[in-house]
């Protein structure tokens, strides 16, 4: 049954595409291929740059309000924990919950970032995996864009920056967990990323999958990642097309294994059929 945000934002969209140009958000080219179509909004890939957005969309700071003030997704992404239940997820250093990023320690260590090295964590969200950074060693810095939830990343003894003119450190790792599928221009946010990334470092990101060997593979449930909550998907080809001068690894995280074999000179794309996608790129 559709929700009154839904029924709100599918009629926002009817009366957008009456006055909205068709343009991609990352490098604003009309030249685009529609993959798919949800009521008024449809879904485009961009012929030049290749991200794939949803049309209409909204402007960065409706985006902003949103994801502020409406967004909700059960579990520890926007609800938080009882302080019963922080103090063991602290103390577990969140093993086994939603917001456990022992694999993303486990991929830092397979690239072969080791304790003690800088890491920032863009879109720290709650502070939960800049937490678990600091527990495996790394030197942390975080950035998130609402001050409520860098307010309670100092309950669990993070201090989170709301101003990303802060961060001008250079990095050995940048990471973001989820972040760039919900930036309405995501190479603003990635460029933006890499600027902190030192030479020789990595930066890395975990998304949703928008490659087409994803859509090709199991394309009703890829067809679930965009939408009011996503307004832009990122591939393989958008990562490869935007740092082409780079060394990268582009994989789904069913293959995120195989980033050991990655010797951080190539463009290597992997196993795509995941439904989560994983990015590695390297300044040289």
């Amino acid at each position: 049954m559709a929700t009154p945000e839904k029924l709100l934002y599918a009629g926002s969209g009817a009366l957008r595409r009456l006055t909205q140009r068709k343009s991609c958000p990352c490098c604003q080219s009309t030249s685009t291929t529609t993959i798919d179509r949800k009521f008024a909004h449809t879904l485009e890939e961009c012929s030049d740059c290749f991200i794939l957005f949803r049309f209409p969309y909204e402007s960065a700071d409706e985006m902003r309000n949103y994801y502020q003030s409406s967004y909700h997704q059960e579990g520890l992404t926007t609800d938080l924990p009882s302080d019963l239940d922080l103090e063991r997820l602290m103390q577990s250093n969140f093993s086994g919950s939603q917001k456990d990023f022992s694999r993303v320690v486990f991929l830092l260590r397979q690239l072969g970032v080791s304790p003690g090295a800088s890491i920032l964590d863009y879109g720290a969200n709650w502070g939960y995996g800049a937490f678990q950074f600091k527990r495996a060693g790394y030197s942390v810095k975080a950035y998130e864009v609402s001050k409520k939830r860098a307010a309670f990343g100092l309950r669990i003894g993070i201090k989170i920056e709301t101003g990303l003119s802060k961060m001008q450190d250079d990095f050995d790792a940048v990471y973001s967990s989820h972040v760039l599928e919900h930036m309405s221009n995501p190479l603003v946010g990635l460029r933006e990323q890499f600027d902190r990334v030192r030479k020789g470092g990595f930066l890395i990101g975990h998304t949703p999958n928008g490659s087409l060997a994803r859509r090709s593979a199991a394309f009703d449930a890829f067809r679930h990642h965009w939408g009011m909550v996503h307004p832009v998907l990122l591939s393989d080809r958008f990562i490869a097309t935007n740092f082409a001068d780079y060394p990268f690894f582009v994989s789904s995280q069913e293959g995120a294994e195989s980033v050991r074999e990655w010797d951080g000179k190539q463009r290597t794309i992997g196993n795509l059929e995941g439904s989560e996608l994983l990015f590695v790129i390297r300044r040289q």
